[in-house]
């Protein structure tokens, strides 16, 4: 039996990616005994044992180097035969475990080298210096790995420069058809707009609610953590009257939410993140959208245009076009037979390709490699 440790100083525990998706899967096979070691308490759970940490601190300077050292420490005493690491502040800890003998794979999230160009809370000259040198770092860290993941085809490019062992692990929805049962008939409300994630500018919350200010019997549903600062500028919009906003709410009752509204949104503002109008397959909102039936309205990123219209799933638009997003609407509610079209399209595919279970696989093929199974 190997050990395996994912480790992670900037996400919870229960994160889905890292927990629900990549360390359960990992935990179903009699080969491999699992931990996660992560901010929080500790428990065993779906047969992976969670070594916490403690809270994180509230300073992000104190998390980048304080906590990601105690992270570190922690999953060193494991004495693992493979370290999974999920954030770039850890990255200052490969060559350490390397020279202890043990094989690092390094999970990038997102493009994190462009991303520090999106960091708005630093000015912008500090942004492209700091990228500099993560660049130079990320370079001469990554070449140490075992192997790399990404989610996107632009960020596994980049990736490839500096290490030839690149996987493409998307962030696809588990399909659990036992779940699904539950929702088997559930009419869908096709006036109801919905999201879930995090409440901030760049889901073009602004750009929505604006939109359906003037559309009869059109609401929109919102879960989820929001910044206060943002919260009180969308809710001073003449629109947020059609707004149900419910907060963070548990799993099992956002699912059930969205499988009774009707339209998706998935209006992403282009970032360097996104590679501009490239897009990003990180996120879940379009492959969630899908899953559950409903047609989805997103943003016109190539890589989104690619499967929500080659596949007739939705809509794309420019993600602050009002009036794009007004006719959306109004086209779907008008037609009910594209709208089920779409919706029956969705879950299709969802079940036949854009689903975790196709993940796991490379997931397991990567693990079977770097220990030579």
């Amino acid at each position: 039996m190997f050990k395996v440790c994912h480790v992670t100083s900037a996400h919870k525990s229960s994160d889905v990616r890292i927990f629900e998706k990549e360390c359960t899967s990992l935990a179903k096979n009699p080969n491999y005994k699992v931990y996660l070691v992560a901010q929080g308490e500790s428990y065993v759970k779906n047969n992976v044992r969670v070594i916490g940490v403690g809270e994180m601190p509230s300073s992000r300077k104190e998390r980048m180097f304080e906590l990601s050292k105690k992270v570190a420490a922690k999953a060193l005493k494991v004495d693992a035969d493979i370290y999974h690491f999920h954030d770039p502040e850890l990255l200052q800890y490969v060559g350490t475990f390397v020279k202890k003998g043990k094989k690092v794979i390094f999970d990038s999230h997102e493009d994190v080298a462009d991303s520090i160009l999106d960091k708005t809370y630093m000015p912008y000259a500090v942004r492209v210096c700091a990228r500099t040198v993560y660049t130079t770092i990320e370079k001469l860290v990554l070449k140490k790995c075992s192997y790399i993941i990404a989610c996107t085809p632009h960020v596994v490019a980049n990736l490839k420069k500096y290490n030839p062992n690149v996987a493409m692990i998307t962030n696809y929805p588990i399909v659990d058809d036992e779940f699904e049962k539950q929702f088997a008939g559930c009419e869908k409300n096709i006036r109801t707009l919905f999201f879930a994630g995090g409440l901030q500018q760049q889901w073009s919350h602004k750009t929505i609610i604006n939109a359906i200010a003037d559309l009869d019997g059109v609401t929109y549903d919102l879960y989820g953590n929001a910044d206060e600062g943002y919260l009180e500028t969308i809710n001073c919009l003449e629109g947020w009257k059609k707004v149900n906003y419910h907060g963070a709410a548990p799993f099992a009752e956002v699912q059930q939410a969205m499988r009774k509204a009707g339209i998706g949104m998935a209006l992403l503002k282009p970032s360097h993140n996104t590679g501009g109008y490239v897009g990003t397959l990180s996120n879940t909102k379009l492959f969630e959208t899908m899953n559950a039936g409903i047609p989805v309205i997103a943003s016109d990123f190539k890589l989104w245009k690619k499967i929500v219209e080659g596949n007739n799933v939705g809509i794309c638009i420019k993600h602050d076009d009002e009036q794009a997003l007004r006719d959306a609407v109004l086209k779907l509610i008008d037609d009910p037979q594209l709208y089920k079209q779409m919706g029956e399209n969705g879950k299709r595919l969802a079940r036949e390709k854009y689903n975790w279970a196709s993940q796991e696989k490379k997931l397991l093929a990567v693990y079977k490699q770097i220990l030579g199974e």
